[in-house]
């Protein structure tokens, strides 16, 4: 089991260390973030347009208590 777990740790470490070296998207300006688009109030555009894009939705939600 010890092996395994350190098998794990350093697959998961060399997943993590992979995601922060992703390639910027082309037309990115260099040294900028990226700045994601936000729907606001408007569920089905946004649902429709992720769809389009193939892209996964992402949903804020929050309470001011």
């Amino acid at each position: 089991m010890n092996g395994f777990r350190r098998t794990a740790a350093v697959a998961l470490l060399l997943v993590s260390a992979g995601l922060g070296c992703a390639p910027k998207p082309v037309g990115a300006p260099a040294g900028h973030a990226i700045a994601l688009p936000f729907i606001e109030n408007d569920f089905p555009q946004a649902l429709a347009r992720a769809r389009e894009a193939n892209l996964p939705l992402f949903v804020e939600v929050w309470a001011p208590w």
